[in-house]
């Protein structure tokens, strides 16, 4: 998670832009959900596994993995609401807030 924080907020980033999408051709976009939908299934996979270790507190994985991923998604736009920010570890703090409420006690 943190990788993909990291490299969502970096200049590398964001791996996608929602906003941005309505400008791409259909079979674009098409691609881009199909590969959005991958990376939030296996999302959660890990939080089935950790779930399954008693890591992760037992919720919904679907719902929780829609959660993270639309987290995670919303990381670039950061930049833009809080500049103030910008040399802060906010996406880090921002993601750890999300994590947390998983965390089992």
């Amino acid at each position: 998670m943190r990788h993909l924080c990291d490299l969502q907020y970096s200049a590398e980033g964001p791996l996608i832009c929602y906003r941005i999408l309505p400008s791409l051709d259909e079979l674009h976009c098409k691609q881009i959900f199909k590969s959005s939908k991958q990376n939030t299934e296996l999302l959660g996979g890990y939080i089935t596994a950790g779930v399954a270790a008693n890591e992760v507190r037992n919720v919904d994985v679907e719902i929780a993995q829609h959660l993270l991923s639309g987290a995670v998604e919303a990381i670039p736009e950061l930049s833009v609401s809080m500049p103030q920010f910008a040399d802060y570890d906010a996406p880090a703090d921002y993601l750890q807030v999300s994590t947390n409420a998983l965390a089992a006690s």
